[in-house]
């Protein structure tokens, strides 16, 4: 595997190339999006000709082509506002002193030239900051509700969750330490896709490879399991 460019290009979008994990299973390929480009991992075994046939496939053109829209959100750096599946307008108040999510709307205090009354769709930048850490604190507030009842199900629990930055990836386990780490974009998402992740990564402390007891174990637990992973990758 040494030897593979940096990046390659993939229908006008740079695709940024990595090794996968340690435990990526032999000739798997797997792409993520990144704020402003496509990040592709693979495993051991995979070849530049594999690569460059994966990027012509009729699925990944697809793939790309609905990457757009999804790549604006402010948890990547865009000025749409999501929060669990849903997309938020923003509305200036001066009734509030921080941002907060209510009846329906993004409630904002005046700021910067931006008065009481003030609504749209697209988050104006002065507040992205702002958003993001509520987005963040929404997040740990809804995993410290969620995680319980996941561990006393599968009986596993991390050593410690790390909420992150990451475009690369959803979630990941250290299958040495235990730590679960967490993307702060998977807030856009459902809470099903919350609950998936969850578990996905809690499994990943008993197995820690996506084989075929990982997924007995993820169909066990969770039997829409399936649904809820392509729904989080949409």
């Amino acid at each position: 595997m040494s030897g593979f460019p940096e990046k390659l290009d993939c229908h006008g979008r740079d695709v940024i190339l990595r090794p996968g994990r340690p435990d990526m299973r032999r000739g798997k390929i797997s792409v993520r999006l990144g704020n402003d480009k496509v990040v592709l991992s693979y495993g051991r075994g995979v070849t530049l000709a594999d690569i460059e046939r994966f990027l012509r496939s009729e699925k990944v053109l697809k793939w790309i082509s609905k990457t757009t829209d999804r790549s604006n959100g402010v948890m990547r750096g865009g000025n749409a506002v999501y929060l669990l599946g849903k997309r938020y307008q923003y509305l200036v108040s001066a009734g509030v002193s921080e941002c907060r999510f209510a009846d329906g709307n993004l409630l904002l205090p005046p700021k910067g030239g931006h008065t009481d009354g003030e609504s749209g769709a697209e988050l104006p930048a002065e507040y992205a900051a702002d958003v993001r850490r509520l987005s963040v604190k929404t997040l740990k507030r809804i995993v410290a509700e969620r995680l319980p009842a996941l561990i006393e199900l599968t009986g596993l629990k991390p050593s410690k969750i790390k909420i992150t930055s990451a475009n690369s990836y959803w979630g990941n386990m250290n299958v040495n330490t235990h730590l679960m780490r967490i993307s702060d974009k998977v807030i856009e998402k459902p809470p099903e896709c919350i609950d998936y992740l969850l578990l996905h990564e809690l499994i990943h402390i008993r197995i820690p490879n996506h084989g075929a007891a990982f997924h007995r174990e993820m169909a066990r637990y969770m039997p829409d399991y399936r649904d809820r992973s392509r729904l989080l990758k949409k």
